[in-house]
């Protein structure tokens, strides 16, 4: 997920600017020196692209989060094989996939688990 969010992140700063990324990202160094800008004059600043990282994985955490949902959209259907029981079960499990963006760290998740069918 970093490369991904790290790319995202300089790609939302540097709109419409070309840019490629050379190896690991995890430093001011490694930015100056693997982030390669076609325009090197429209390079955000490492401090301007850390303050986006944070937005960029909770958008990541979202799409988890949303494919989760979406795995699971069967079981609170009407015609759903599922005893109340566990629909129930399931119901509960998807209120805590919508409610994972109130924690506080999107590093440090607590995902619930999906119950069985």
């Amino acid at each position: 997920m970093e490369s991904k969010v790290m790319s995202n992140a300089i790609a939302g700063l540097a709109t419409g600017e070309g840019f490629s990324i050379h190896g690991e990202v995890t430093n001011k160094s490694e930015y100056e020196s693997n982030v390669i800008f076609s325009d090197p004059s429209k390079r955000p600043s490492w401090e301007n692209v850390q303050a986006k990282i944070p937005d960029h994985k909770w958008n990541e955490v979202r799409g988890q989060r949303n494919r989760c949902l979406m795995d699971s959209d069967w079981t609170v259907l009407a015609d759903s094989p599922l005893t109340t029981a566990k629909k129930n079960k399931w119901k509960t499990y998807r209120q805590s996939l919508r409610d994972i963006t109130t924690q506080a760290d999107p590093d440090n998740l607590d995902w619930p688990t999906a119950p069985e069918a």
